[in-house]
């Protein structure tokens, strides 16, 4: 257990250092934030044009009034406040970025600390050798089902006999 705390703690210890990545994820991901963002303003766009200069059916054709209108109501959606739009590409560029990472580490904590440390001794404590010398009242205690689960077994086969 101590092995496997003191793994963790590496895993943890690399976690605090300053956030980087090689991994071509990261900018997969910023890409389609800014992408998922662009079809939700795209969509509020065409919403409000539609119920406000069309009477709630939106119809765009290719003429240059119609397609003022859009370039319009798109241009009434920048952001000018530049603290604003500094915050907004912070939050997407953090949140592609830890997708990445919070996933590697997970893995990390899988293979390095609960394979590596943790499950890869149970062979050797439930071997043959070690189960045959527990007493009875031990493997009843470790590999015997609860009473509840035990009342539930029991009405479920008595359902299963009708």
């Amino acid at each position: 257990m101590s092995k496997a705390l003191a793994e963790l703690e590496v895993l943890i210890e690399d976690e605090r250092h300053q956030p980087i990545t090689y991994n071509h994820y990261y900018t997969d991901n910023v890409q389609k934030a800014r992408q998922s963002d662009s079809q939700d303003l795209i969509k509020t766009i065409m919403r409000n044009a539609a119920e406000d200069d069309y009477g709630g059916a939106l119809h765009v054709s290719n003429n240059s009034i119609d397609m003022q209108r859009l370039i319009k109501a798109r241009q009434m959606r920048v952001i000018v406040d530049m603290d604003e739009q500094a915050c907004a590409e912070a939050r997407a560029g953090l949140n592609a970025y830890y997708k990445v990472p919070r996933k590697t580490f997970v893995d990390n904590v899988c293979k390095q600390v609960i394979e590596g440390h943790l499950l890869c001794s149970l062979p050797n404590l439930f071997s043959p050798e070690i189960v045959a010398g527990y007493s009875e009242a031990d493997l009843t205690r470790i590999a015997a089902e609860s009473k509840e689960t035990l009342e539930k077994r029991k009405h479920l086969q008595e359902l299963s006999h009708y």
